[in-house]
């Protein structure tokens, strides 16, 4: 769940938060993706359709291990770059976007 600038991961079992995250920016509403062991989460602008990252104004994407919630990688883009496709997996992750590939290595985050 993320609201406020904050993803939590809450239990089905007991409603409790098990971990959470500041984000980076407080926005009111987040998109967020799942994406292997990661979870991928940006701002989508007030007042608009969800969009993707990237649009309109300077975003970033905030990849966290799903399990424990730590950061593993922000990626920003630059005003009107529009991201194309996002994923991820053991191995690592990969955003492109109209003008940029985008990729790291889960290895070298370690």
């Amino acid at each position: 769940v993320a609201s406020q600038g904050l993803l939590r991961q809450i239990s089905l079992k007991t409603g409790e938060c098990n971990w959470q995250r500041y984000l980076g920016t407080i926005a009111d509403q987040w998109r967020l993706s799942a994406c292997g062991d990661l979870i991928a989460a940006w701002p989508v602008e007030s007042g608009s359709q969800v969009k993707p990252p990237g649009i309109g104004r300077r975003q970033s994407i905030v990849w966290c291990d799903a399990l424990s919630g730590h950061l593993v990688q922000t990626t920003a883009f630059a005003p009107g770059e529009r991201v194309l496709h996002l994923a991820a997996d053991e191995q690592g992750c990969l955003v492109q976007t109209d003008q940029n590939l985008i990729a790291f290595r889960n290895s070298l985050l370690k």
